[in-house]
């Protein structure tokens, strides 16, 4: 699926963009499968493809070569074996080979051409057997031996939908060593010399020419069998007589030549349900031989009526024509018998309700172009909505129960659709309307109640949707039910106030309903008094802080609302040793009281000496309490503080410094730091005091009942010295554990530890770098002492002690030496510069020795590695020291060949062996080089290069002769002509540049050559002919005058050209006809005749003429623009008429917009165009329906004389104007039913006219032939030609307008004149 959608992706842009015209959609889609259908046959197109899907191109067939099978694609396409044989060019589509090929051959390659040639063997083996399948052309061919042939056997079998060639030029070998199948070919054509073209039997299994030439001796094969009838000849001669293989067989093995011609059978082309019978025998075969008896019989079809043949290369008399079995012998062409049928179409409903009228007339069926009422009555409790019609489109009609249409050519169905109407009940209020259908929007509106307010609408019953459901008018949305809606309203209240004012949503009023906002606020207090709170009745959940808030905000509920502003006497507050946040307060009220600060004493708690309230916190230093109905008196008490003594030291209480407690406070003692001493315990001087830890620096105890004296007591500190060394602290106590470090000192190792000072000092370990000592109650001197080291010095080398590296060491040290890694050296040996020492082997880079008592120095000697240059070739080694035998090989480089060897100087090579060669290394670097002679490409754009002696060449070297020859498969010449070869370089000395085939001679560089062409560019014309110098055609290169001419289509007439190319000029020669010239550019081009179509208007009722007859309107409008047409009525003859609708006559598929408007719309076709407008009148019967059945009670009996009174009197009557329009349109139609034969609908045109008339006096034949350019049908242009020949008709010159409108009093007026009453 994903391939078929690039490949018309692909090829629809080739049309677009190579072909370069504009099509239509649908005729790019048809274009496009077309072409694809070709490119299914290219190979290129699938490589183009799967490149854009990023795949490997698979170009779809297969080879199998003695029993090894390959799948041709992109990857193996150029040698597909990896034998150099067999190839594929996709760009071509050929499958080609090159030398013999040994063995079995089985080639399955659908629509590819296949070419196998050689100068020798083309197939050979033990057994050579040669199949192609589904190839497309096919050629074998060789100059020497056979084409397929080997020791045993040689047979080819080959199946291909183009021609088979197989040639062979060899006196001495047959072509094909034994036995030829052919399949499926166009053509065959099989050459040779030897004695029999094929050496077994040929086998021909398909019915195409095939031509055997013996171009040298007597005999074509062992035996020829051939598929199907045919004849044969013997001769090439142009007056060779055929001969019938059922009378002399096939003389296969003395003919010299041989051409077998399949004996033709001629198609009978006629429709697919009509049966055939050749020779009075049923068959399913469409073709007969000439001569043979040939039945043909035309089906009997549903709802149609047979009404002749139309016969195409055989000539059938009037009898044959009209009857539906028809019989005759087989021409020597192809015959085409088309019957003709006059179709019915059923127009039917679903609902029995509906009524259907065919041209005024209840009937389930009509001829396409009849006039079509359709009605759908109301029913009870539904309404109409719309059709829903198939078969026909409706357009604005859509939505009306009575429409009018003409009938199409195919069946209609007309279903009613009506829409279910759903009740509306309203509580409290009116709808605009009682019931609706779904979707109808109804308007409610609420009724006004007194000592209530309108709150909104609610839907009780029912699915419904409300818009503004607060207004008191809604709208009402009808879903799928009946509807209930309600008006909802709240009850008014009212609100009592004392002490107090209040508003009812922020303004004054007397009355509130529930949810309205409320602000209530109480009035200025009376002297001495204060706001205490808020007594409310009717409203609940009111908070404390709510009813004590001077202003009260709620909501309100449902009944009646009292409130009352509460209003307290002030009392005083006294205070001792502390202060109140208010000097007075009333009952309720909440009062803040605060304790003095005194020095020496601590607060205790609070007492009220007065006023019996609670106080909420006693012990508190703040603390509240709530003021009684009288005055209070409250007193702060005291405890007073113990006394802290720390020498050394400070106490804390609750983190702050302090120097007195409470009995039972915790108290922290922290000791100071004294320069010179460190802490050592506490010392209680006095006091019951119990500390938590008498010897930390930091401690705490529980305050007693006395004041206390507490002293930190301290160790002294003595000072640490140690020289050539550290220790971990500066000073320290007896006792404490020092950590001592000694200095490294470089040239110096460490040897022991010496006390200079300190009583009984010990050290841990005197001959440790890192060691301790306890410390005395003195201070300490400590020393470190050290031995000297001895150096070693190393070039190009390191050296280690116990796995460190190391540059000096004492005597007697085991040191370890290791010589340097070197880039270009190789260690050699170790020499020793300077001291008394013994190395342990001096030939190994890595060996040791023994430290003497002196510094010493060493130096690595190396020999130097020489580099080999390498251009274009390797050297083993790639470096080497002097000495080294060097092996060097040249590349082997695409598109060069090697040309011997450049060495530096020094260097001799020796056993030069093609790519090879050795040297022995010098003490120096060496450059070398393989030396080559280049290929230069060469690229040849529409042509092949070639070599002298004709192989295909690609590239080559300096001096190399060189042809080159267009490519004719790539440039098709019907489309290309040559004009000359351009290169690069351009000063390429080309032997002849205007030549077809020509050569050079290859320089010292890349060449390209391109072959140029004319390119014979298409000229596409629509709706015209196209003539290049004077002759049909379509393509045409730049320069040629080129002459273009309009197609004359009836009813049109030209109107001007479009060009798509700005580069070309037209010059016009015949405006009528629109001819005109213009000078071909190197472009295609396109061009479009432009036309105007006749638009013919009547009207009904219609002006009339003796002259004229009647009146009509014509002008010209633009094909393919949209024409608006105004009806126009002549008022002075017509008063009183309105405009009732739009009748079209032809073309019947036209689509108008407004046909029930005066002024009609439509895109102009590409057709003549009649139009009837239709007028009624406005004051005496404006709904009469000129169609609607008559009433069965009025009966009008039509009145004539035999001098066409009847006819007279409609014609005064449609004369009369409006106010007989009614009566006209009702009296025409009662005479008509009562003048047509029964059954016959009303004549609407011309052509039904003179074919009813023709039809009713029996079809009798007109004395000249018809002659009518605009009448096709058979028995239309006999009714015709007879009606004019009888004078109840006229004809306009050679033309008989058979679509032309006829009113019904005309009608009348044809029919008395053609069956006058007696």
């Amino acid at each position: 699926m994903k391939q078929g959608k690039l490949i018309r992706r692909a090829v629809s842009a080739a049309l677009a963009g190579c072909m370069m015209f504009t099509l239509s959609a649908p005729a790019l889609a048809e274009s496009t499968d077309a072409l694809m259908q070709l490119s299914m046959t290219r190979r290129s197109a699938v490589s183009v493809l799967d490149a854009e899907n990023g795949d490997t191109a698979n170009y779809g067939f297969t080879i199998d070569l003695n029993g090894t099978t390959k799948t041709v694609d992109e990857s193996n396409c150029k040698d597909i074996f990896e034998d150099k044989k067999l190839s594929y060019d996709p760009i071509t589509n050929k499958l080609t080979n090159k030398g013999t090929i040994s063995g079995e051959l089985t080639i399955d390659a659908p629509n590819v051409d296949v070419e196998l040639t050689g100068n020798s063997f083309v197939i050979y083996g033990s057994n050579s057997n040669l199949n192609i399948k589904n190839a497309r052309n096919v050629t074998l061919s060789t100059n020497s031996f056979s084409v397929v042939g080997g020791l045993y056997s040689g047979n080819a079998e080959i199946n291909c939908s183009g021609k088979l060639t197989i040639k062979n030029s060899d006196p001495s070998w047959s072509a094909i060593q034994d036995n030829l199948t052919v399949h499926n070919a166009l053509e065959i054509l099989v050459e040779g010399r030897f004695s029999t073209v094929v050496g077994g039997d040929v086998k021909i299994e398909c019915a195409c020419p095939a031509t055997f030439k013996n171009n040298q001796n007597d005999g074509i094969a062992k035996s020829i069998t051939y598929a199907g009838d045919y004849v044969y000849y013997t001769s090439n001669a142009t007056d060779a007589e055929a001969v019938d293989p059922n009378v002399t067989s096939i003389p296969a093995e003395t003919a010299k030549y041989v051409r077998i011609a399949p004996k033709k059978r001629y198609d009978i082309n006629t429709a697919e349900d009509a049966a055939i019978k050749l020779q009075g025998q049923s068959t399913e075969l469409k073709t007969a031989f000439a001569g043979e008896e040939v039945t043909v019989t035309a089906a009997g079809r549903e709802n149609a009526v047979f009404t002749g043949w139309t016969a195409e290369g055989i000539t059938l008399t009037d009898d044959q024509k009209a009857n539906p079995t028809v019989n005759f012998t087989m021409p020597d062409k192809s015959v085409t018998l088309t019957p003709n049928y006059k179709q019915y179409y059923t127009i039917t409903s679903d609902d029995a309700a509906v009524i259907i009228k065919v041209d005024g007339t209840k009937a389930g069926k009509a001829f396409p172009g009849q006039t079509i009422r359709a009605w759908a009555p109301n029913k009870d409790g539904w309404e109409f909505e719309k059709w829903e019609a198939t078969g026909i489109d409706l357009g604005k009609q859509v939505n009306k129960n009575w429409i009018t249409f003409k009938m199409p050519e195919s069946n209609v169905t007309l279903n009613p659709h009506y829409a279910k109407l759903h009740a509306i009940e309203v509580v409290n209020g009116t709808a605009d309307i009682t019931s609706a259908k779904e979707g109808t929007k109804v308007t409610v509106t609420a009724k006004d109640r007194p000592g209530y307010e309108f709150a909104r609408w609610e839907i009780l019953e029912g699915d419904a949707e409300l818009e503004n459901e607060k207004n008191m008018i809604a709208t009402v949305t009808v879903k799928g039910t009946n509807v209930k809606v309600k008006a909802v309203y709240k009850e008014l209240h009212g609100i009592s106030i004392e002490g107090g004012t209040f508003t009812v949503n922020g303004d004054t009023a007397a009355t509130a309903k529930r949810g309205d906002a409320i602000v209530a606020t109480a009035v200025s207090a009376p002297a001495d008094q204060k706001f205490s709170h808020w007594e409310v009745t009717g409203v609940d959940g009111l908070t404390e802080e709510q009813l004590k808030s001077e202003t009260l905000e709620f909501t309100m509920p449902r009944g009646e609302v009292t409130l009352k502003a509460v209003f307290k006497t002030l009392h005083k507050i006294d205070v001792k040793f502390s202060t109140a946040d208010k000097d007075t307060a009333i009952e309720g009220e909440t009062v803040k009281i605060t304790a003095e600060s005194r020095e020496g004493y601590v607060f205790d708690r609070w007492e009220v000496n007065n006023g019996d309230v609670a106080v909420v916190n006693k012990n508190a230093e703040e603390t509240t309490f709530v003021m009684p109905d009288k005055p209070v008196t409250a007193v702060a008490k005291y405890k007073k503080l113990l006394g802290i003594t720390v020498n050394s030291g400070k106490a804390y209480v609750e983190d702050a410094v302090t120097d007195a407690a409470l009995k039972g406070k915790l108290v922290v003692i922290k000791a100071d730091e004294i320069e010179g001493k460190r802490f050592d315990h506490w010392k209680i001087v006095s006091g019951d005091v119990f500390l938590d830890n008498q010897r930390a620096p930091e401690t705490k105890f529980t305050m007693p009942e006395t004041a206390v004296e507490i002293t930190a007591e301290y160790n002294d500190l003595h000072a640490i010295t140690v020289n050539n060394g550290t220790a971990n602290v500066e000073e320290a106590v007896i006792g404490d554990t020092v950590k001592i470090k000694a200095d490294s000192r470089e040239g110096y190792v460490f040897d022991r530890w010496e006390v200079n000072y300190g009583d009984d000092v010990v050290v841990g370990d005197k001959n440790a770098e890192e060691t301790t000592f306890t410390m005395p109650d003195s201070m300490v001197v400590l020393t470190a002492r050290y031995k000297a080291l001895q150096s070693i010095t190393l070039e190009n080398g390191k050296a280690y002690a116990g796995g460190e590296e190391i540059t000096t060491a004492k005597k007697g040290t085991e040191v370890t030496i290791k010589a340097d890694d070197l880039d270009g050296k190789v260690f050699d040996h170790w020499k020793i510069v300077s001291g008394n020492v013994a190395l342990k082997d001096a030939d190994k880079a890595e060996t040791t020795f023994t430290m003497p008592a002196e510094p010493i120095s060493l130096k690595a000697v190396y020999n130097t590695i020489h580099s080999i240059h390498t251009t274009f070739c390797t050297a083993d080694p790639a470096s080497a020291i002097k000495g080294t035998e060097i092996t060097v090989t040249a590349e082997t480089r695409e598109g060069y060949e090697f040309d011997g060897w450049a060495v530096s100087d020094g260097v001799e090579l020796y056993d030069e062996d093609g790519l090879t060669a050795k040297f022995t290394m010098p003490d120096n670097d060496v450059t070398i080089k393989a030396k080559y002679k280049q290929y230069h490409s060469i690229e040849v754009s529409k042509g092949v290069a070639t070599d002298a002696e004709g192989n295909p060449i690609s590239s080559a070297v300096e001096g190399t002769e060189i042809w080159i020859e267009i490519d004719r498969e790539q440039r098709n010449p019907d489309e290309f002509e040559f004009k000359h070869w351009e290169s690069g370089p351009e000063d390429l000395e080309i032997a002849n540049r205007k030549a077809e085939r020509t050569s050079f001679t290859m320089p010292d560089e890349d060449v390209t050559v391109e072959a140029k062409f004319l390119h014979l560019r298409e000229i596409t014309v629509h709706d015209g002919t196209t003539y290049v110098e004077g002759e049909e055609g379509g393509i045409a290169k730049a320069g040629q005058t080129v002459t273009v001419k309009a197609d004359e289509i009836p009813g049109l007439k030209f109107d001007h050209w479009t060009v798509d190319s700005e580069n070309v000029t037209l010059t016009t020669v015949d405006e009528a006809t629109g001819e005109a010239t213009f000078e071909m550019v190197n472009e295609p081009v396109e061009l479009t005749a432009h036309y105007k179509a006749m638009v013919t208007v009547f009207s009904v009722p219609a002006k009339f003429s003796e002259d004229t007859g009647e009146e009509s309107v014509t002008e010209w409008a633009d094909v393919g623009e949209m024409a608006n047409i105004t009806a126009e009525i002549d008022e002075a003859i017509f008063p009183g008429m309105v405009f009732d609708y739009w009748e079209i006559v032809t073309p019947a598929d036209l689509k108008a917009e407004n046909i029930e408007g005066q002024t009609i719309e439509f895109k102009v076709p590409k057709s003549e165009v009649k139009l009837v407008a239709h007028w009624k009148s406005d004051a005496l019967n404006p709904s009469t329906d000129p169609n609607a059945p008559l009433d069965p009670d009025f009966d009008v009996d039509p009145v004539d004389d035999g001098s066409g009174a009847a006819g007279a009197i409609v014609a005064g009557a449609a004369l009369g104007g409006a106010a007989v329009w009614g009566g006209y349109e009702i009296t025409t139609r009662v005479i008509l039913n009562d003048l047509l034969p029964e059954g016959a609908a009303i004549p609407a045109n011309r052509g039904q006219l003179a074919l009813l008339v023709w039809n009713t006096a029996g079809r009798p034949e007109p004395a000249a032939q018809p002659a009518f350019a605009d009448v096709a049908d058979p028995d239309m242009a006999k009714a015709a030609q007879w009606c004019t020949e009888q004078g109840t008709m006229a004809a306009k010159g050679d033309r008989f307008e058979p679509e032309g409108w006829t009113p019904k009093f005309k009608v009348i007026e044809v029919w008395n004149k053609a069956f006058p009453k007696q």
